[in-house]
């Protein structure tokens, strides 16, 4: 059965204002509108009919809506109530009645018939610590409606300096408008839901891959949907969310089973965490919440500023109202928000002491991805920084003899690339030329982790975006749209010389990977995948492995003598014979404690441990909500400590134990703990290897730690 449209629209004028379904906060209240006279396909309508309302409004925007008596409108821009002949709907909406009183009051009993300055008809708001009924109304009830001045913009031919300067004017632009803005909060919940929207339509997607961007942005959206239906919706709505995310520009782009993982992950991650919030008292989270909240948000630099700006308001309106409570409370939250990187994510919601609450919320796909990302020289500058002066001088040696080893092995892609390079000269320019092409197709549609493909000759960071190729392409005279024979002629040469541009090793690097992988019997399958014909790939293979099959397996076996290098190093500079290893069953010497404790850091065991995340963070993996609370019960109990972690003297107590007793290996990239019956706990995973044309040291959660989380998380 169909609702009343009539009455819908209605509602929706009188909630906005004008009714303009090309604005995001207008369609998500006709969203929830109709979904509340229970139309579940309700926002594949609105994306249908916000679609028809834009070419209506481009064809009506050409001409005046001509009234025959004076009109009270008030100015988009300005704010200004005033009368017209002419109503424009590019430039007016629609006051209410109090903005209406209060404008004949400041005008003599009458209403101006011009634009005036605001000084001469408004006084300003006076604004208190708390958020009153006002800060939950729309911004077009507000009368504050915001000017569009947004452009299309290609961000696949940005390159990363145009990207910084491009977000930066974003992040100058939503500080202006924040501050012209009367109802800040709403201001800042358009702006989060609209870069959501974003996201799902694949424009400038934040760091990670695209299956987490999809999880994450969408895990966000529908979390005020679960929370209002006390996290339970039907199955049926669930199957529509599902079929929503799944239709969004940025899982069109994934593989049909990937954008199915990542819908279904988005789904739960929404469950989970209206759940949370419901049900855990320590983040004492309003029910119901007021319109607008919860507000699921990426925490990339735009939107980590304008959250930023709004907890610093409420503080500083806490200050001046002498509010000690809630001056701590956004000071709290102010103090976490800022150690987020641009790939966390976060809930606004409204706590019980109508204060603005932020958690965060660290997704993971599965218990076995990566907590943490760092390289070698990162390890290796945290011993520095933190030992100083006592860091032994021999290990200093050893540290420097293993990153002079990783900077040569990039060395190795060279000579690789030389050898090939030598190897062409008895070819023909069009055997060449079908090589590059063959090549070409394959690493412009080139698979990665997480789903989805890269575009790594033509994408976003691909190889035509970066300066070395445009000073290339002015140098040889070519023009665009560059040919793939171009540039992967380009590719060859500059990874062949003695600068080489990491773009280009990390083309070489995905060929290696490519000729590594193929085999006689997968090569039919890799070459549909690319849109090759099977034999005219697998003779390129079959070329190419004479030079390329090793390239990354050599780098790869680089990282593993790093970390034995490393790890053997700090052992062997404990040398106090009742430090472990020398002592079987003794404490970890100070070299070893300080490279744990760097572990612990890397991984946030630490601050886990000393409560500091309780009540502003917890991560989602795989659909379970695992808080702080679990990595500070389970490390205890796995690792045989039996003080009190409820006091801060017994927490400090369990970070000591576990730096003196978690052990490190040179054989292996296990972090474990030994019990006293001789049992190894695993507790963590130190992984060194290479990611792309890096180096990187991957920190994951050991089998026995992801166990015991699964356990008191479900």
């Amino acid at each position: 059965m169909y609702p009343d449209f009539k009455e819908v629209l209605e509602e929706l004028s009188y909630k906005v204002g004008i009714v303009d379904l090309t604005k995001e906060s207008h369609k998500k209240i006709l969203v929830k509108l109709l979904r509340e006279r229970n139309f579940h396909s309700a926002q594949q309508l609105v994306d249908r009919a916000s679609v028809v309302f834009e070419y209506i409004k481009e064809y009506t925007s050409k001409s005046k809506r001509v009234i025959t008596e004076d009109e009270v409108v008030k100015g988009k821009d300005s704010g200004n109530v005033y009368t017209v002949k002419t109503f424009n709907p590019d430039k007016h909406v629609k006051p209410t009645p109090a903005e209406i009183e209060k404008a004949k009051a400041s005008n003599g009993g009458k209403l101006p018939s011009a634009d005036e300055p605001a000084s001469k008809q408004q006084t300003p708001p006076t604004s208190g610590q708390k958020l009153s009924g006002s800060d939950f109304q729309s911004s077009a009830e507000k009368g504050t409606q915001q000017k569009s001045t947004e452009v299309e913009v290609d961000f696949d031919k940005m390159n990363s300096d145009q990207k910084k300067k491009y977000i930066q004017s974003i992040i100058d632009k939503n500080s202006k408008e924040f501050d012209e803005a009367e109802n800040k909060t709403q201001f800042v919940l358009d702006k989060i839901y609209e870069r959501n929207e974003g996201v799902n339509d694949k424009k400038l997607l934040p760091p990670g891959n695209p299956g987490s961007s999809l999880a994450e942005s969408n895990g966000g959206k529908y979390i005020n949907e679960f929370m209002s239906s006390n996290g339970v919706l039907s199955k049926e709505r669930e199957q529509e969310i599902l079929n929503e995310i799944e239709s969004t520009p940025l899982a069109q782009s994934m593989p049909p089973a990937d954008r199915k993982r990542w819908a279904k992950i988005a789904l739960k991650t929404a469950k989970t965490e209206a759940n949370v919030l419901l049900k855990e008292k320590k983040y004492r989270a309003k029910n119901p919440q007021p319109e607008g909240f919860p507000q699921g948000t990426i925490m990339d630099l735009q939107n980590k500023a304008i959250v930023q700006k709004l907890l610093e308001t409420k503080r500083d309106e806490a200050k001046k109202a002498g509010n000690v409570k809630d001056t701590a409370h956004y000071e709290k939250q102010l103090a976490f928000i800022e150690k987020l990187s641009e790939t966390d994510t976060g809930i606004l919601y409204i706590t019980n002491d109508d204060t603005i609450g932020f958690k965060h919320t660290s997704n993971k796909s599965s218990y076995d991805d990566p907590h943490n990302n760092t390289s070698p020289a990162e390890v290796i500058n945290f011993m520095r920084k933190e030992m100083g002066g006592d860091l032994n001088p021999e290990v200093q040696k050893i540290f420097d003899e293993n990153l002079d080893k990783l900077g040569k092995a990039s060395s190795g892609i060279q000579g690789d690339v030389q050898k090939f390079l030598d190897s062409r000269e008895t070819q023909s320019d069009e055997e060449k030329k079908t090589e590059n092409e063959v090549l070409g197709k394959a690493l412009t549609k080139f698979p990665v982790m997480g789903g989805g493909e890269k575009d790594y000759l033509y994408g976003k960071d691909g190889v035509v975006n970066k300066p070395w190729f445009k000073k290339y392409a002015k140098e040889k005279e070519l023009t665009q749209p560059f040919e793939v024979n171009d540039v992967m002629n380009a590719v060859f040469e500059n990874a062949a010389s003695d600068k080489p541009d990491s773009s280009a090793q990390k083309v070489i690097l995905k060929i290696s990977e490519l000729v590594e992988k193929a085999t006689d019997s997968n090569i039919p399958q890799l070459a549909k995948k690319f849109g090759l014909e099977a034999d005219e790939m697998g003779n390129v293979v079959k070329r190419n492995s004479s030079f390329f099959a090793q390239t990354a397996r050599a780098r790869r076996d680089v990282m593993g003598e790093v970390h034995t290098g490393i790890v053997s190093a700090v052992q062997s500079a404990d040398s106090d014979p009742n430090d472990y290893p020398t002592n079987p069953s003794g404490d970890n010497g100070p070299h070893q404690q300080t490279y744990v404790n760097g572990f612990m850091k890397r991984m946030h065991f630490d601050s886990y441990i000393m409560g500091e995340r309780d009540g502003v963070g917890s991560q989602n993996i795989a659909g379970d909500n695992v808080e702080p609370q679990h990595y500070r019960e389970c490390l205890a109990e796995l690792s045989g400590y039996d003080g009190d972690t409820t006091t801060e003297e017994g927490r400090r107590g369990l970070v000591s134990h576990l730096s003196k007793r978690v052990r490190i290996s040179p054989d292996n990239d296990s972090v474990s703990f030994e019990t006293n019956d001789g049992k190894v706990v695993k507790l963590g995973v130190d992984k060194y290897r290479t990611k792309g044309d890096s180096k990187a040291v991957l920190g994951l959660l050991g089998n026995d730690l992801k166990k015991c989380l699964k356990g008191k998380a479900q």
